[in-house]
This record gives C-alpha cells, structure tokens and sequence, in this order.
C-alpha cells in the first residue's frame, strides 16, 4: 500500500483552534448572557432596597403609635396643646413626670426625667408632626396625632414616604 503524499488540503485540515467567526459568536453570547445577569442582580437589589425600606417604616409607625398610645393612656393629664390648638410638640403628665415629645431635626424625640432619645429609628425621618387636641374644657381629653414618615433608603422611584394619622384618648 501506498502512501498518498500529504497536500495543504491535509494539513489545513488537522489544525485545531478557533476561527475569528467562532469567537465573535461566542464573545457576542457570552455578552448578552452577561447583560441579562446584570438586569436580574439590579432587579434584586432594587426589590431588596423597597422591601427593606417599607419595612423599616411600617416598623418605625407601629413603634410610635404604640409608644405615645401607652404614655397617653397612663396620663393624668395633656400640658400642650390646649383645647383645640395644634403644635408640634406634646407635654402630658404621668405620674408626676413630664413627658415631651417634640420634633428635633428628622427625629422624634422623647423627654422625660430619664434623658432624651429618639423615638424612630436611624432609617425613618419623622416630618410634619402635629398634635391636636379635641373635646372642650372639661370634656374627655383626646389627641389627633399626624406626622409623615420618610425613609432614608434612594429607591429606584425615589424616596418612599407615608403620612400616618391617629386619633388617642386619656383613661
């Protein structure tokens, strides 16, 4: 048997490795495989922020609301506002104590003879804070408390904020 003499044809045949075509489409799938991991990660990441951020101020607004409902209902009785005023602070009594719950920067702060600390936490800022006082002299005392919430985390639609409005009565 003879052996047929090897031709450039042969040669070009057995060589291995990528054509300049093979890796253009692979570089242009590995791209869009790439894009679309991107978009899925951002996507992700902004649901995270909205969740973390709603759940910071619906946590904030219960914790408030539960706050000043046990102080005023173990009050003797509401120093400011009086009888039909609105003011950004409130002054109640309880046993003797004052308790002041005023607006200071973006916070809530609480005063009382144990000090001064923020009602909210470091990721809510607290705005337009009203206290109204209802009823007539006299009359059962009750307050209508108003403020609005805002969190501190950049959503991808902006900042997330929620007005809250509660209405609460002395014993």
């Amino acid at each position: 048997m003879k052996k047929r003499p090897r031709t450039t044809n042969d040669s070009l045949r057995t060589k291995k490795g990528f054509t300049l075509i093979e890796m253009l489409i692979y570089m242009g799938l590995l791209s869009i495989f790439l894009l679309i991991l991107t978009d899925m990660f951002t996507s992700v990441l902004n649901i995270f922020a909205q969740t973390e951020t709603t759940s910071s101020l619906e946590q904030d607004s219960r914790f408030i609301t539960s706050r000043l409902a046990y102080d005023i209902q173990r009050a003797g009785s509401i120093t400011t506002p009086a009888f039909g005023n609105t003011q950004n602070s409130l002054t109640i009594v309880v046993n003797s104590q004052n308790f002041t719950y005023s607006l200071t920067g973006n916070d809530l702060i609480l005063t009382n003879n144990s000090g001064s600390y923020a009602i909210n936490s470091n990721q809510t800022k607290i705005s337009n804070l009203n206290f109204t006082r209802l009823g007539n002299v006299g009359g059962k005392n009750s307050l209508k408390i108003q403020f609005t919430l805002t969190g501190t985390r950049q959503e991808s639609k902006g900042v997330r904020s929620t007005n809250y409005q509660t209405t609460l009565n002395l014993r």
